[in-house]
C-alpha cells in the first residue's frame, strides 16, 4: 500500500472575485428665487459589502509558532520553531478551520448644499457647503486563527484539547480544539471631508 499523499488543492475555495452587494441612493433638489437666483441640495447614501474568500490558513501566516519539546503532539522531542527567522519548519494547513472568510462593509455619505446666480448678467457664481462621511468595517468571518491561541493550544498538556499538528484523514483535531483558536478580530475606520 502506497502512503496518502498531501495534494491539498489551495485553489478550491478561492473565488474569481469578491461576492459584492451594493445599494445606494442619490436626491437632488434646486428652487428658484427668481431668474438669477437658484439653491440647490444633493443627498447621496452608498453602502458596499465584500466577502472575499481564501484557502484555510497555512501556519506559516502566523508570524511565530512553538511546538514545545515536551508537547503532547511533539513526536520529535525537541522544540520546533517556525518564525521569518527560523524559516518555515513546519508545514501545516488549517483545513479544519475551514477557508478564511473576510466581510467589509464599506458606507458613504455625501450632503451638498448650496446657491448659484448670475450677477451684472456677465458674471456666475456658486457657492456651497459640501460634506462627506465613510466608513469601513472590516470582519475576519471564520477560518483566521490568533496566533497566541495555536501556541497555547499546542503547549495544552491535555490530550483532548491540545494542537495536533499530525493529523490526516483518521486522525483529527476536536472542532473544540479549532474554535479556541479561531480570531474574530475586527477593524474599523472613518474619514470626513468639510468644505466650503
Amino acid at each position: 500500500a502506497s502512503a496518502t499523499q498531501n495534494r491539498y488543492n489551495i485553489n478550491a475555495e478561492l473565488m474569481p472575485q469578491p461576492r459584492v452587494t451594493r445599494a445606494g441612493a442619490l436626491a437632488t433638489a434646486t428652487y428658484e428665487f427668481s431668474s438669477s437666483l437658484e439653491a440647490y441640495a444633493e443627498l447621496n447614501y452608498q453602502r458596499n459589502t465584500n466577502d472575499e474568500f481564501l484557502s484555510a490558513s497555512p501556519i506559516t501566516n502566523l508570524n511565530t509558532v512553538i511546538l514545545p519539546a515536551d508537547a503532547v503532539y511533539n513526536p520529535f522531542g525537541v522544540t520546533i520553531t517556525n518564525s521569518p527567522t527560523a524559516g518555515a519548519n513546519l508545514v501545516y494547513r488549517f483545513t479544519e478551520a475551514g477557508p478564511r472568510i473576510t466581510e467589509t462593509t464599506n458606507e458613504f455619505s455625501r450632503v451638498v448644499a448650496g446657491m448659484r446666480g448670475d450677477f451684472a448678467r456677465t458674471w456666475s457664481w456658486d457657492a456651497s457647503f459640501l460634506f462627506n462621511h465613510s466608513t469601513s468595517h472590516n470582519d475576519l468571518e471564520g477560518g483566521w486563527l490568533s496566533q497566541a491561541a495555536v501556541n497555547a493550544a499546542l503547549a495544552d498538556p491535555n490530550p483532548a484539547t491540545a494542537l495536533n499538528l499530525f493529523t490526516n484523514g483518521n486522525i483529527r483535531n476536536s472542532p473544540e480544539t479549532i474554535d479556541r483558536l479561531r480570531s474574530n478580530a475586527t477593524r474599523d475606520a472613518f474619514t470626513d471631508l468639510m468644505s466650503f
